[in-house]
């Protein structure tokens, strides 16, 4: 007698199992992070840019040589004069802590500690002799290169070695900025500390959750210098920590929980932004007498700093504070090269390509400082800051 057949009961599907450490799913589209950031590019193109790295340095030093001593260089020669006073009688001259005329203790010293120590040591203590001037003009340079450089090996990050090259020559192939590369000791340095902080951003949200040494002493550099620079150097430590706080949002590890990921990032985010500060502090002595008030004043002040001082835009003198809303981006027109314009164009028209290709989290950071700063600089009563162009 045949045996019946007993009948299977019907299996419910199993369920996914979803890990505490995963982010909610309408995070996941941030942490796209694409192949493009290995290195593994020629040799030879990576030697190119070396060279064509090199080049650049040894002409822009040179070409420093035979730049003129311009506004910025007078008061900034008294400041370097009154930092170099300071560290040397061991903080018993305070001329530097308090400049009411030009209120350059405002700003922080380490342009100015940096190349007033140098002309020290090679015995040019006063602006009046020639081969001061030549140190702070070959420290000028060597700024302006690093700027480069480091916008340079962003571009690299994104486009290997050869987009390296060609992001190396359309800085240094512009005008304007190769000029102020060479004698701007205000404002190059501080793009200097801000690119490079920008570069190193993206290195510690790749490697996180353990980024290596050098990723960590660029970045507190970079942090250091800007803030060193100005206190507006500020706005990169809101950069940093809120991107690194989108990146722990999206971060799919699997291999450790939530607060203990959350650990790793708060441990790794501290250590460049207290070496940052360290670093500033270190090159500014009047933010070193109360870090947290002197500071905030230097941002108030400096927010509200007015040059009136009449400038030519469009065939007529006009003041500084008194000027027409499209300065800015006539002066973008007119002063940025059109090769620049038709990569920005390309750029606009490619843009969802782009954030496919190279990830969301990465052309998310870089926007967002590249369009800060525009919008920052369009503000009408901030326009005096930028007396002569961008």
């Amino acid at each position: 007698m045949a045996q019946k057949k007993q009948k299977s009961k019907p299996t419910r599907p199993r369920e996914q199992s979803v890990h505490p450490s995963s982010p909610p799913a309408y995070l996941t589209w941030l942490s796209h992070w694409p192949t493009w950031w290995d290195d593994s590019g020629s040799s030879r193109l990576r030697n190119i840019f070396l060279a064509v790295a090199g080049i650049g340095l040894v002409w822009m030093i040179w070409a420093g040589q035979g730049t003129g001593i311009n506004g910025d260089d007078r008061m900034q020669n008294e400041y370097e004069q009154a930092l170099i006073s300071w560290y040397a009688s061991g903080g018993a001259d305070t001329t530097a802590l308090n400049l009411p005329k030009t209120k350059m203790h405002y700003y922080g010293g380490f342009f100015e500690v940096i190349s007033g120590a140098t002309n020290r040591l090679l015995g040019y203590d006063s602006p009046e002799v020639e081969g001061y001037h030549r140190v702070r003009h070959a420290w000028n340079a060597l700024f302006g290169w690093t700027a480069i450089l480091f916008a340079a090996l962003l571009v690299g990050a994104f486009a290997g070695w050869e987009g390296a090259i060609v992001g190396f020559l359309v800085l240094f192939l512009s005008p304007r900025f190769l000029g102020h590369g060479v004698m701007n000791p205000k404002d190059i340095p501080f793009a200097t500390g801000y690119i490079m902080s920008l570069y190193f951003i993206l290195s510690w949200l790749r490697s996180m959750p353990k980024p290596s040494w050098k990723t960590l002493a660029g970045l507190s550099s970079g942090l250091g210098i800007a803030l060193g620079v100005r206190s507006g150097g500020l706005i990169l430590f809101a950069i940093f920590g809120l991107f690194a706080f989108l990146h722990f949002l999206s971060n799919r590890s699997s291999q450790i929980s939530r607060t203990q990921l959350f650990g790793q990032y708060l441990k790794w985010g501290l250590i460049p932004v207290i070496c940052g500060l360290l670093i500033t502090l270190a090159f500014w002595p009047y933010a070193l007498q109360s870090p947290i008030q002197h500071i905030s004043d230097s941002l108030s002040e400096l927010s509200n700093y007015g040059v009136n001082i009449r400038l030519l835009f469009n065939g007529d003198m006009v003041f500084a504070q008194s000027l027409p809303l499209d300065y800015l981006p006539r002066w973008v027109y007119v002063t940025v090269p059109l090769f620049v314009l038709t990569g920005w164009l390309a750029g606009l028209i490619f843009l969802t390509g782009m954030f496919r290709r190279y990830g969301t989290l990465p052309m998310l950071l870089l926007g967002f400082a590249f369009l800060f700063r525009l919008c920052m600089s369009s503000i009408r009563d901030r326009l005096s800051m930028m007396a002569g162009g961008i």
